[in-house]
C-alpha cells in the first residue's frame, strides 16, 4: 500500500479533478441495498452541490442513471468517507445496484476513489474506533455547519417514511462537510481533536487507574 504522504501528494496534483462524493441508503445487512440520496461537489468550484433525488418521481433507478451518466462524462476523482468498504458504503455499492437495475447497462469502470476517513487513519496514526461518530466530531471541531445533518440511523427510518427531501438535505450536508475536510487537510489545517475534550478524557482515565491503584491497596489490605 502507498504511503499516506503520496496519496496526499496525488490529491494535491489532482484538485481540479476532485468531486466530493457521499450517499444515503437502506439497511446494509440486507441482500439488497436501495439508494435513497446522492450528492457530489466539485472541489475546485463555487458552484452549488450536484444533488441526485427521488423527490420527483421517487425513481431510484432514474436517479442511479443520472448520476452513473454524470459520472462518465465528467470521469472525476472521487474523495469520500468510508468508501473503502466496497461492500458497505463504497462506490461499489452504486455500481452494483445500478447494475441490478439497469441489467442492459452494466457498469464495469469504476473512477479513482480515495478515502478520507482512511487518511487520517493512516497519516495521524488514529486509533480505529477513536470518536463515534467521527464524522460528526471532526466537523464539530472544524467548525463546520452541521445544519440538516441526520444520523445514518434517521436516514434509515426516513427512507422508510419517503422522506426524500430531507434525506437530500442530510446527504448534501455532509458532502459539504466532507469537502470542508479535504480542503482542511490538504491545506494542513485540519483539527483531529478538542484539546478541552483530550484533557477531560485524559483526566477520566487517570481517575479510573487511581480509583484501580487504590482498589488493590485495599485489597491487599484485606488479604494480607
Amino acid at each position: 500500500m502507498k504511503q499516506y504522504k503520496i496519496y496526499k501528494e496525488e490529491l494535491r496534483n489532482k484538485r481540479d479533478k476532485i468531486y466530493i462524493l457521499h450517499y444515503a441508503c437502506s439497511d446494509i445487512n440486507k441482500p439488497e441495498i436501495e439508494i435513497s440520496s446522492i450528492c457530489t461537489y466539485k472541489l475546485e468550484s463555487h458552484a452549488p452541490p450536484k444533488q441526485f433525488s427521488r423527490v420527483d418521481d421517487q425513481n431510484e433507478k432514474n436517479m442511479l442513471k443520472k448520476f452513473w451518466d454524470f459520472i462518465t462524462e465528467v470521469n472525476p476523482v472521487i474523495v469520500g468517507w468510508n468508501i473503502n468498504k466496497p461492500n458497505i458504503y463504497g462506490i461499489e455499492v452504486l455500481q452494483k445496484r445500478y447494475n441490478q437495475l439497469c441489467e442492459s447497462e452494466k457498469i464495469t469502470k469504476l473512477p479513482e476513489a480515495y478515502d478520507l476517513d482512511l487518511l487520517l487513519k493512516s497519516e495521524y496514526n488514529l486509533p480505529r474506533y477513536d470518536t463515534h461518530p467521527k464524522l460528526f466530531y471532526y466537523a464539530d471541531i472544524n467548525g463546520c455547519t452541521l445544519l440538516n445533518f441526520r444520523k445514518g440511523v434517521d436516514e434509515l427510518e426516513l427512507l422508510r417514511q419517503k422522506e426524500f427531501k430531507a434525506i437530500d438535505m442530510s446527504v448534501q450536508r455532509k458532502c459539504t462537510i466532507i469537502s470542508d475536510l479535504v480542503e482542511f487537510y490538504l491545506e494542513g489545517k485540519l483539527k483531529l481533536a478538542d484539546s478541552k475534550r483530550i484533557c477531560e478524557q485524559k483526566l477520566l482515565l487517570f481517575g479510573l487507574k487511581q480509583s484501580g491503584r487504590f482498589f488493590w491497596i485495599w485489597l491487599k489490605s484485606k488479604i494480607g
